[in-house]
């Protein structure tokens, strides 16, 4: 092992630890899952289900303060310890211990054991032929050495570390809470909330219908959306012609879904095309300030570029007319998600036909209240942006800060 500062122990993690292995037997308690990131949770917010059957008399009971983890997944991490309720139940394929030794911190051990640099160790110690289902058992685990800091020191360091990561939580729960308060913002615009409304009549509204409103505000009209926009479809130029790939010409395609997910705007591809690609294909060389909507695959991911571009046929991109923003129609479509569900088709992949887009309806205000909701949202992507990039350095400052307390390299104050 590296050098360690003289005063802190080198032993097996096995001297702290005893395996636990009690079931539920008669007894009763609710099933849980290890997930590395949101700790030991019930299955139902795992899984958005129960996957445990009625009868969990063979789980194993995980109380207050117990470690467990995933044998075939320690590889990756699956570890975590159960500060939630007093008690729970986790399937027997879990290894669940808790801390005996008065000489170790469980605080302390949990940041030890979900530093990244501890992967190593349990990469050492998974067994088997396949890769990804490797197996770690107890006694494997509990032969590892560490190096442990007097008790004070590891109290102290987990209080520091642990105040990050409360910290980093609450930026994450302000972010989502932003998320949250912005589509419920857009949908009080739609809905005319605080403002006069109408009743949309029976036949006015068919296709596109969002959350089945039956009022909009009274200025508020609905349109087809190719009276406003041009609809254009996009294309693959032919794979066998390696001369159409690589130019200059932005091809944006599913590759590319993760920018479509924040993103206001697209300027580069994982691909290029060039000016043959598009001349010898049915692809279209769009304008900036297109609105491209995925309608294969991550159906419903919208954004809208900024320069001239092309698309596969996994696109429907709309170029907007005088009376349509393109902003107002990149947070409609993003607003729109489940009814692209309902739109969707298809017995293998869901797609969204293109005639669907045809016949497409939306809701239309006055272009200087578009103008004034767009504000307003960017307004809201502004403050997630902002939280996102505070998350983003306070966890790398956390990462550095946890490898050099938890090595030693720096010494805390007791």
């Amino acid at each position: 092992m590296s050098e360690y500062p003289f005063d802190w122990t080198i032993s097996n993690l096995g001297e702290y630890l005893t395996e636990t292995k009690e079931r539920v037997g008669d007894g009763h308690a609710i099933p849980y899952s290890v997930s590395k990131v949101l700790g030991i949770v019930p299955q139902s917010e795992k899984f958005n289900k129960r996957v445990a059957s009625s009868d969990v008399s063979n789980y194993k009971v995980i109380r207050k303060g117990d470690f467990a983890y995933d044998p075939m997944l320690l590889w990756d991490g699956s570890i975590n310890r159960m500060l939630r309720e007093e008690k729970g139940a986790v399937s027997p394929a879990y290894v669940t211990f808790r801390v005996t030794s008065d000489s170790l911190d469980a605080d302390y051990l949990l940041h030890l054991l979900k530093a990244s640099t501890t992967k190593n160790f349990y990469k050492s110690i998974s067994k088997g032929t396949n890769v990804r289902r490797q197996k770690a058992e107890f006694g494997d685990f509990a032969g590892g050495e560490f190096a442990f800091p007097p008790l004070p020191e590891q109290k102290k360091i987990a209080e520091i570390l642990s105040g990050i990561d409360s910290t980093i939580e609450n930026l994450r729960l302000k972010a989502l809470k932003v998320t949250s308060s912005k589509r419920n913002v857009f949908g009080d615009f739609l809905a005319g909330k605080g403002t006069s409304t109408r009743e949309v009549k029976d036949g006015e509204w068919t296709t596109g219908v969002i959350d089945q409103a039956d009022h909009i505000p009274s200025e508020w009209e609905i349109v087809n959306i190719n009276d406003v926009a041009q609809l254009e479809s996009g294309h693959t130029p032919s794979r066998r012609h390696s001369e159409y790939w690589g130019g200059s010409i932005p091809w944006i395609s599913l590759a590319d879904s993760k920018q479509l997910d924040g993103n206001h705007e697209i300027t580069e591809t994982g691909e290029n095309t060039n000016s043959e690609g598009i001349l010898n294909s049915s692809a279209r060389l769009l304008p900036k300030g297109t609105v491209c909507l995925s309608r294969t695959a991550s159906i419903g991911k919208c954004v809208i570029m900024g320069r001239e571009m092309a698309t596969s046929q996994d696109f429907a991109n709309f170029i907007c007319g005088p009376r349509l923003i393109n902003y107002f129609l990149l947070f409609l479509f993003r607003y729109m998600q489940e009814t692209w569900k309902n739109l969707a088709g298809g017995s293998t992949h869901q797609t969204i036909y293109m005639p669907i887009f045809k016949s497409l309806q939306i809701p239309l205000p006055a272009v200087h209240e578009q103008k004034r909701i767009t504000d307003i949202m960017i307004s809201f992507d502004r403050a997630h942006s902002t939280l996102h990039a505070k998350i983003s350095k306070l966890t790398a400052i956390r990462i550095s800060l946890a490898s050099d307390l938890l090595s030693g390299r720096k010494r805390v104050t007791v």
